[in-house]
């Protein structure tokens, strides 16, 4: 098993850290880095943060339904769930949809998307 050891040094009023790795062979090897690239090199092998997943993906038919309930078109469900359904429930700024219906207002829910009434149709009161 390889060891590694760190440790620190000054030299000219600043601190330099060593790192040496000794090997199963008895062999070693060592580097000298700056405080700051010492630093970048912890932060590049830090594991990184995971991304939130996005919520339970509603299916095709909750999607439609829930359109039409609210007054929009079959054709704007289908492209809706088609379009997060391609980048796996992430928006544009790749941030997760954690509520697709609240997306669906924010930025689906338009007028020119919504269902056309039929103007045949005449109210109670109108002659």
């Amino acid at each position: 098993m390889t060891k590694v050891i760190v440790s620190d040094i000054s030299v000219d009023n600043s601190v330099i850290k060593e790192i040496t790795w000794i090997f199963d062979t008895g062999q070693t090897k060592s580097i000298k880095l700056t405080e700051q690239s010492y630093k970048a090199l912890e932060d590049f092998f830090k594991p990184k943060k995971q991304k939130k997943k996005p919520a339970d993906a509603p299916t095709l038919d909750e999607v439609k339904k829930y359109f039409k309930e609210e007054g929009y078109t079959e054709d704007t469900a289908i492209r809706f769930y088609k379009y997060y359904t391609s980048t796996d429930w992430y928006d544009a700024n790749d941030k997760p949809v954690l509520r697709w219906k609240s997306k669906a207002i924010s930025t689906w829910f338009k007028p020119e998307n919504k269902l056309k009434q039929d103007k045949s149709k005449t109210s109670f009161f109108e002659s």
